[in-house]
């Protein structure tokens, strides 16, 4: 190939090439350029998501920051909304102050409560008997005292086995009585003076009824028995002395007429006699055997008469038995009524102990009848009102109803009681005797009671032990059982006592009193010498508080203030402020005073209500005393929103975003940044 040629196919090759390799660059070119585009679209689409992102979260921290600190939109959330928590609001407050006067009250420290009303005493009436109903002169609503008769219940049949008992116990009286006379035999005593002739028996004898036991004499005095001629009798009397004329002896004894015979005996030649008893003193030698003629008031005996012992008698045992005491012996001797022997007899104390016991079950049988016979006349246990009455005259208690049915209820409604739960930690408060004020729902009148006793016996619910304690009222015509009332226990109670509201109180009992110098008036609340307007006029800050160089407040005493700047007064609207326990209006506020028109005064306190403390010293009559209020601010610093973590971090009221959204919510200012993640 020819140089030039050849040359020449360089060239073209050259040119060839130099176009595909502009060819290839161009392709190049457009490509990065295509790349570059989807690279900016990319980037185009990427920014408006970030956009799209902030616009949410920015809505949604204005929904938030709405909710959070609109109080009604966070109550309605929190009904759909479960873990949202309670709010943790730090009050910012702003101070002012109120003056009150120092007064006199009554105070009274109380515990409350509720209680159903009871009657004192209540009564159910029932039957222990069955049968007709003879008597019940009562109604329902009727006023009836103890022991008035109810009711009066057929008893007939009753009274009629009464008499049986009666009759089978009067038996067994009598049986034994008889028994116990036949005990009586078992004792022998003597009838008779004189000396024990003759003994029969031992100790430890057993002897049948009969048996003699001894034979008694009486020597010292004699009988003489002398018939008298009829016609002489009527000239002798039992009494008379009578002289004695012993046969053997030409001496005569006196003796005593002591017995004239009735009986009259005839002779053989046909004269009629009657014998005459003398009773003579023994000289000593008249025996049975001796005879003797008598002569009364002249009067001879018509024949002579033998002596005879004026005892001679054989003691014999009345009852059977065995001798268990023996008390004479041979020669003894013994006067009438002395003991002579004591027998024992088994078959007798057998006898006698049944008939102890037949007279026993015959008496109780009895007894029980008897007594049942009350239960047929039914009285009222107590004074009160029937307040129910089931039973008429002519109804018939069945053995169905017979002490299961109310026949009638009675109420004494004279006092009122009811029971209140008081807390075991109350209780060491209650004691006997403490005044109650009793209240009812139903009627605008109050009444007096009075603690009647408290209980031991108390009840545990939720780890609390309550305690029923028992109030008594006098009864009347508009409370009655069955009623809900409220009580009020008065604990302590003192009048006419100085007093100032408990918040006037500072820690260590002080108070604020302002000064009788102080230049501020204390009717219109207002001070007098100070001009109301102008820009001079700052307010003075509560203590903890200070202010920059520009006015600001840089520290606060409790949670946060709004600042105030130079010349401001706050408001108050002509407002008085109220007080937050019991609604009580405070007597004015005074927003611009000083620590020079108050002093801190030490007191002592003594008893106290929620509202006033009793000032015992240290406070007069006529004292104004101040008290340091807190005005409330809208704002709130809020801490721990969960359920927002791991979008950012802190998030703040026109500020930035950044960190996490259970972070820190704040009002202050802030700067708008922060870091949203791509």
């Amino acid at each position: 190939m020819s140089d030039k040629r050849k040359l020449e196919k360089e060239e073209n090759i050259t040119y060839a090439s130099s176009e595909s390799v502009v060819k290839i660059n161009d392709g190049e070119n457009t490509t990065k350029e295509k790349k570059q585009n989807v690279k900016v679209k990319k980037n185009g689409k990427k920014a408006g998501k970030i956009i799209k992102w902030f616009v949410i979260l920015l809505m949604l921290a204005g929904i938030c920051a709405f909710v959070w600190f609109n109080p009604a939109a966070y109550s309605f959330a929190q009904k759909y909304i479960s873990f949202l928590p309670e709010r943790n609001t730090v009050v910012k407050s702003t101070s002012n102050y109120t003056q009150v006067p120092v007064e006199r009250r009554t105070i009274s420290v109380t515990l409350t409560g509720t209680g159903t009303l009871q009657p004192i005493d209540s009564y159910t009436i029932t039957s222990k008997v069955t049968g007709e109903i003879m008597v019940a002169d009562f109604e329902e609503m009727d006023q009836v005292e103890e022991e008035q008769v109810l009711y009066v219940i057929d008893s007939s049949d009753l009274e009629r086995d009464i008499r049986d008992f009666a009759d089978s116990v009067e038996d067994a009286r009598e049986a034994l009585e008889d028994i116990e006379e036949e005990y009586d035999d078992l004792v022998l005593y003597s009838d008779y003076s004189g000396v024990v002739e003759k003994l029969y028996v031992e100790e430890e004898d057993t002897v049948q009824k009969g048996t003699k036991i001894a034979h008694i004499i009486d020597r010292d005095t004699m009988l003489l028995e002398v018939p008298f001629f009829v016609q002489d009798i009527d000239n002798i009397r039992v009494g008379q002395t009578a002289q004695i004329t012993v046969n053997a002896s030409t001496d005569s004894v006196s003796g005593t007429v002591t017995e004239i015979g009735k009986s009259e005996t005839v002779t053989a030649v046909g004269a009629k006699l009657r014998t005459v008893i003398i009773s003579v003193k023994n000289p000593g030698g008249i025996t049975i055997s001796t005879t003797a003629y008598a002569s009364v008031d002249g009067v001879e005996s018509a024949q002579q008469g033998i002596f005879k012992y004026s005892v001679d008698e054989e003691l014999t045992a009345i009852y059977g038995g065995e001798i268990e005491v023996l008390s004479i012996e041979e020669g003894d001797r013994i006067s009438e009524g002395s003991l002579i022997l004591r027998i024992s007899s088994e078959v007798l104390d057998d006898q006698k102990e049944k008939l102890e016991d037949s007279l026993e079950k015959a008496q109780d049988s009895y007894n029980d009848y008897v007594e049942k016979l009350e239960d047929y006349t039914i009285k009222a246990p107590i004074s009160g009102t029937v307040v129910q009455k089931n039973y008429k005259v002519s109804d018939n208690l069945s053995t169905g109803s017979n002490g299961n049915s109310a026949m009638a209820i009675i109420y004494d409604m004279t006092k009122l009681n009811f029971d209140m739960s008081i807390d075991e930690i109350d209780l060491s408060l209650i004691k006997e005797g403490q005044e109650v004020k009793i209240t009812s729902d139903s009627f605008d009148e109050t009444y007096t009671g009075y603690v009647k006793k408290k209980s031991i016996i108390g009840s545990s619910s939720m780890g609390t032990t309550s305690y029923p304690v028992t109030i008594e009222l006098d009864g009347n015509d508009v409370l009655l059982p069955g009623m809900n009332v409220n009580a009020t226990i008065y604990i302590e109670k003192v009048e006419d006592v100085l007093a100032v509201p408990v918040e006037a109180i500072m820690r260590g009992d002080k108070v604020r009193v302002l000064k009788s110098s102080s230049s501020y008036d204390v009717a219109s609340n207002v001070a007098t010498d100070i001009p109301q307007t102008g820009t001079d006029i700052i307010p003075q800050m509560p203590e903890g508080v200070e202010k920059s160089a520009n006015g600001e407040i840089t520290r606060f005493n409790e949670g946060e203030i709004p600042p105030m700047h130079d010349g401001e007064i706050p408001q108050m609207n002509g407002e008085r402020p109220q007080r937050a326990q019991g609604g009580r209006q405070q007597s004015g506020n005074i927003t611009n005073i000083t620590d020079d028109d108050f002093e801190i005064v030490d007191v002592v306190t003594g008893v106290s209500d929620d509202e006033y403390v009793e000032i015992v010293s240290g406070l007069e009559d006529g004292d104004i005393v101040v008290i340091q209020n807190n005005t409330v601010d809208s704002s709130a610093t809020v801490t721990g929103m969960p359920g927002f973590g791991g979008i950012g971090g802190g998030m703040t009221m026109g500020g930035g975003f950044g960190g996490n959204m259970g972070g820190e919510m704040s009002a202050r200012p802030a700067n708008m940044g922060g870091r949203i993640p791509g």
